[in-house]
């Protein structure tokens, strides 16, 4: 309960620490220890918004590397067609050999900070080699514009990567911190209940009794989401129970004394067995 796992998202501490520094300002004997707790929600939101950018920083840079990818592979692959053609249509030949050893369908297929270095390092500087009356000199710019941005892409998603992974053991030094003080005050509220002659459950008052796990998404009603059956228990006179499912209310009997049945609901005494009028 004192402890709260790191596993826990932010939100989640942060609950948990409004609800102990409410709890402890408002009790006399607890009240000096509040203004613990009111300077860690104070840290929260710089804590919280490292965090978030962090995140969104990797988020935003991986799909830039996918947008980039995407981009060199079609120039690329178009390049290699008018390749083939000036090599009249022969993969073996030495013109074509000097671009692609492999198929161009595998030299896409690569890792792309694999590709980049290879068109950087083989492509274009055989591009760079052909005569200027060459037509695939034509593809030069474009080749040389999408393997830039290429690279730049993969260094910026490298760069967030790192961010991200500094950004984490801030996030977990921090949450350490505040175990730390949760632990603390928990110490000093049993030296209080002790003084005083509370019970030792009177320092459990302070802390929320139900953590939220990080993993569950709260509704708009504050609920956690889980699904509401509709199932019920009743327990008739003899003490045995009865699980009646109440999916659908209960249907008003019709004008001509039938009534309507399913689950959960019972026959019209009126109604004879058999087939009705």
């Amino acid at each position: 309960m004192r402890t709260l796992p790191v596993s826990y998202s932010m939100l989640v501490y942060l609950d948990e620490l409004e609800y102990t520094e409410a709890a402890l300002a408002a009790d006399p004997d607890a009240a000096s220890l509040a203004p613990t707790f009111t300077a860690l929600i104070a840290e929260w939101p710089t804590i919280f918004n490292a965090e978030r950018g962090a995140r969104r920083d990797v988020t935003r840079s991986d799909a830039l590397v996918a947008v980039s990818d995407v981009l060199l592979d079609r120039i690329t692959l178009r390049f290699s067609e008018a390749v083939l053609v000036e090599a009249g249509g022969s993969r073996d030949s030495n013109l074509y050999r000097r671009f692609f050893s492999v198929t161009p369908g595998k030299f896409v297929r690569a890792p792309f900070r694999k590709q980049c270095e290879a068109t950087r390092d083989v492509v274009l500087v055989e591009v760079a080699k052909l005569p200027s009356v060459s037509p695939l000199l034509a593809y030069q710019a474009k080749i040389q514009s999408a393997n830039t941005a290429g690279l730049a892409s993969l260094d910026k998603r490298s760069a967030a990567k790192g961010a991200r992974s500094s950004n984490a053991r801030d996030v977990e030094d921090w949450k350490a911190k505040v175990n730390a003080s949760r632990t603390t005050a928990f110490a000093e509220l049993l030296k209080i209940a002790a003084a005083k002659g509370y019970p030792k459950a009177w320092a459990d008052t302070f802390y929320h009794p139900a953590p939220k796990k990080a993993a569950t998404d709260q509704t708009d009603d504050g609920t956690d989401g889980a699904e509401n059956t509709g199932t019920s228990t009743s327990t008739p006179a003899n003490g045995s129970s009865a699980s009646a499912t109440a999916t659908h209310p209960a249907t008003p009997a019709a004008s001509n004394g039938s009534a309507s049945t399913g689950t959960g609901s019972s026959s019209s005494a009126a109604a004879p067995s058999g087939t009705s009028h």
